[in-house]
């Protein structure tokens, strides 16, 4: 009777299935808070339980990330947006912060002044202009 080896199984691999069967697992948690916040609109309790299942959800997709470059099984997406659709998407990810504390948060974005002060930034930390130290 032959016996074939066993691979072992990577305990990253076995990390890596086991944060994407939780991630699963919270999307439906999730929805059961969505569900529950449409009912109960003034609960701050359903509100601060929205926000921390969205704070692990985010927490799990960069571990997944992580994971999967890694395992060299990632596949870089490129993709190009304004920083007004990012700072929008920053602003919905913490939207259920926001209504917990009742702040209310406008973004107003002018794309050339964040972009020269970017530029700005980005040139003076490669190439910094020395400053003297004392002027006379």
């Amino acid at each position: 009777m032959s016996h074939s080896p066993v691979t072992p199984i990577s305990f990253s691999a076995i990390l890596g299935s086991s944060i994407h069967d939780v991630k699963n697992s919270l999307s439906v948690i999730s929805e059961l808070i969505r569900q529950l916040k449409q009912t109960n609109t003034e609960n701050k309790h359903i509100l601060h339980l929205e926000f921390e299942a969205s704070r692990m959800n985010n927490s799990l997709v960069q571990l997944l990330t992580l994971y999967r470059i890694e395992a060299e099984n990632f596949t870089l997406n490129i993709d190009e947006y304004s920083a007004s659709e990012i700072l929008n998407d920053i602003k919905a990810q913490q939207s259920s912060l926001f209504d917990l504390s009742n702040i209310v948060l406008e973004i107003k974005c002018n794309e050339d002044l964040l972009s020269a002060i970017l530029n700005l930034g980005f040139s003076d930390k490669i190439n910094p202009i020395p400053y003297p130290k004392k002027i006379l």
